[in-house]
C-alpha cells in the first residue's frame, strides 16, 4: 500500500531514487484516474477513456455513459477536452487498421 502511495505522490525520478520504477503507461493511468475532465460531475479522464473504449464514439454517448457534460455548466468546461479524447481515440483506431 505504501509503495502505491509513493508512486502517486512522487514524480517518476524521485520514485526511482527510492527504488520504485514506473512505466510511462503506469504514470499515464495514474494521471488519468486523478484528472477530473468534467469538474462539475467529477468525471475522471480514465472514466471518459473507458467509455470511449467501450463504444461511446460521440459526445452524446460519452454523456450517457459517464454523466459528463450534464453538470451545471452543461459541458462548457469539459466539452473540448472530451472532443480531444474522442479525436485521439479515433486517430489511434485509424492507426491500428
Amino acid at each position: 500500500m505504501i509503495i502505491i502511495i509513493l508512486c502517486v505522490i512522487l514524480p517518476s525520478r524521485k520514485a526511482e531514487s527510492v527504488g520504485i520504477t514506473m512505466s510511462p503507461i503506469d504514470e499515464q493511468a495514474i494521471k488519468d484516474r486523478l484528472t477530473k475532465t468534467c469538474p462539475c460531475r467529477v468525471v475522471t479522464r480514465a472514466a471518459i477513456k473507458e467509455a470511449i473504449a467501450n463504444g461511446a464514439d460521440t459526445l452524446e454517448k460519452v454523456r450517457a455513459a459517464t454523466g459528463a457534460m450534464a453538470g451545471s455548466c452543461r459541458g462548457q468546461r469539459c466539452r473540448s477536452s472530451i472532443e480531444g479524447l474522442l479525436e485521439q481515440a479515433s486517430w489511434e483506431k485509424d492507426l491500428e487498421i
